[in-house]
């Protein structure tokens, strides 16, 4: 008579068989868990010891950022707007109500990202003062003109969770920020995890990519950052996916298609172009491929197109009404400068900054020790035709993307009018010098 144990696999080498299952298994997928496991590791520390050293309310424009997550968290991002008076023409502030520890706190540290040194993990000598500010009983509800208007909520998500958590359950400010920080970090996690486990190849890039120091710490904090950035690479990851694709998309996945490139238009407007690598795919048709762009881009335009006119903060709004003037009437001009500007003062901004020149370095021996670049077999595989498109595309969007960075900070912040203007400070370029990089590359990745 068969024992019960053996009727059900359970005898002597039951054990031994279920071993090595798990061995084979895990060898078919080491090419993602090495990879995954060692980003997923490598961040966590690197994030964490940025939580623990640098200041809650050390960053780039940190009335910004908290005032963002602030008004999310506690469902005032469409609050009213009140026209304030400034030195540089009257600016449209957004009103908040709460309390005065998250949205009027004078200890704020604004620092660019290389002037913070974040690679000397050093404690912030602020940290402590900022801390105690924070849990201070001397607080009321206040009413306050912010500066979380100045751009959409979409890239606060995270931080807002986090935060409204820590609103919920009566946490003390700094740990409700510390909280925040966290659920931003994890956030950026997931998402170059899941562009880890997507793409067919190139996965350590996307590790590697995915441990830089100024990517970990802006998803350390409070700023908007971590999150364009983690989406970004998703969707380049979600685009090399559909290009190795060679079944067609269903309609479901086609419409979810267009609202991904929907959110990645809104996420931050300069990453638009990224959303053109989804056209080297043959798993669309030419009409598909389309309307994916118009349904994508013409929505997202028309939100930001609203926001600007209805709730968004300008910071020099004289300056930047005289800017758009001066580029209606002298589009010429403007755009041979702004070609000049992307490849000339690009270069200058990023070689004067040791980290960016050592991380994209390392992102390019890594590209290099890989041993894909321009095999015979990749050409067999996917095309030549096809290669050469996706590598059209990826420069196109890397150089468009570039070249709105740098249109936006001219508008913004220079006067056009004087030739003699200044290049943007590494905490604007550093979500878009990363992200754009890894769309320049992404061609390369995925070599098989």
């Amino acid at each position: 008579m068969t024992s019960n144990r053996a009727r059900f696999g359970l005898g002597k080498s039951s054990m031994p068989d279920l071993i090595v299952r798990l061995r084979d298994w895990l060898r078919g997928k080491s090419k993602v868990l090495i990879p995954l496991v060692s980003f997923l590791i490598v961040c966590c520390i690197e994030g964490c010891a940025f939580i623990a050293t640098v200041g809650p309310l050390t960053m780039p424009d940190p009335h910004l950022h908290l005032g963002s997550t602030y008004a999310l968290a506690t469902l005032q991002s469409f609050n009213s707007t009140t026209m304030v008076d400034s030195p540089d023409g009257a600016k449209r502030a957004q009103n908040l109500v709460g309390d005065s520890r998250y949205i009027d706190q004078p200890t704020v540290s604004n620092q660019t990202v290389e002037g913070i040194d974040i690679t000397a993990l050093k404690r912030d000598p602020q940290y402590d003062a900022q801390v105690e500010a924070l849990n201070s009983d001397d607080h009321s509800i206040v009413h306050v003109a912010t500066r979380s208007n100045q751009y959409l909520f979409v890239s606060y998500l995270p931080q807002a969770i986090g935060m409204k958590f820590g609103l919920h359950f009566g946490l003390r400010p700094s740990a409700v920020l510390k909280l925040a920080r966290l659920t931003n970090l994890l956030a950026f996690m997931l998402a170059i995890g899941i562009a880890i486990v997507m793409i067919p190849s190139g996965k350590w890039f996307f590790a590697v990519f995915g441990c830089l120091p100024y990517p970990v710490f802006c998803a350390s904090s409070l700023m908007a950052d971590g999150p364009v950035i983690g989406y970004t690479a998703c969707f380049i990851a979600l685009s090399l996916w559909l290009f190795a694709r060679r079944k067609p998309l269903t309609t479901v996945w086609w419409v979810l298609l267009i609202v991904a490139a929907f959110l990645q238009c809104l996420m931050k407007s300069v990453y638009a172009p990224v959303i053109l690598l989804v056209l080297a795919t043959k798993a669309l048709s030419m009409r598909r491929k389309i309307i994916y762009v118009l349904c994508a881009f013409i929505p997202a335009t028309l939100v930001n197109l609203w926001w600007e006119k209805t709730h968004m903060l300008v910071i020099l709004p004289d300056l930047y009404a005289a800017n758009k003037q001066y580029v209606m009437h002298h589009l010429a001009g403007t755009i041979f400068r702004l070609v000049a500007d992307t490849l000339v003062q690009t270069f200058d901004l990023v070689s004067k900054d040791p980290t960016t020149v050592a991380s994209l370095l390392l992102l390019c021996a890594v590209i290099l020790f890989s041993g894909r670049l321009n095999s015979e077999r990749t050409g067999r595989l996917y095309g030549r035709n096809r290669l050469y498109a996706l590598y059209a595309l990826s420069g196109l969007a890397a150089f468009g993307s570039l070249a709105l960075v740098w249109l936006s900070l001219q508008v913004t912040w220079n006067d056009l009018s004087d030739t003699r203007h200044a290049a943007g400070t590494g905490a604007c370029w550093l979500p878009d010098a990363i992200s754009i990089s890894g769309g320049a590359l992404a061609g390369v990745l995925v070599l098989p």
